[in-house]
């Protein structure tokens, strides 16, 4: 396993969020991206919150965690197929 695994998602969102900031003060990125990825990632945090789930490490944002996040999004919160694929694109970025 990576050491990377073992760090915070706190961490790792405050990391991700940090560079994005970067990337829009070059320009490289628009600041409406760093508004929806700020969002994305609260409303990460607030499905913890609802479902009374400790998101520790990294290592626990795991595909288990992800389906039924993005399973939430859609059927709990009832959006459209859209935000879904937005939320589910983050993610993709996000992890990558």
């Amino acid at each position: 396993s990576n050491s990377n695994d073992f760090r915070t998602f706190e961490y790792c969102t405050g990391q991700f969020i940090d560079h994005v900031q970067k990337e829009v003060s070059t320009g490289v990125k628009r600041s409406d991206t760093l508004r929806a990825y700020t969002s994305y990632i609260s409303m990460i945090n607030k499905y913890c919150i609802e479902n009374k789930i400790k998101l520790n490490l990294v290592l626990e944002f795991n595909k288990s965690f992800v389906v039924k996040y993005l399973d939430w999004i859609y059927f709990e919160r009832k959006n459209s197929p859209r935000t879904y694929n937005n939320h589910l694109g983050f993610i993709g970025g996000f992890i990558y």
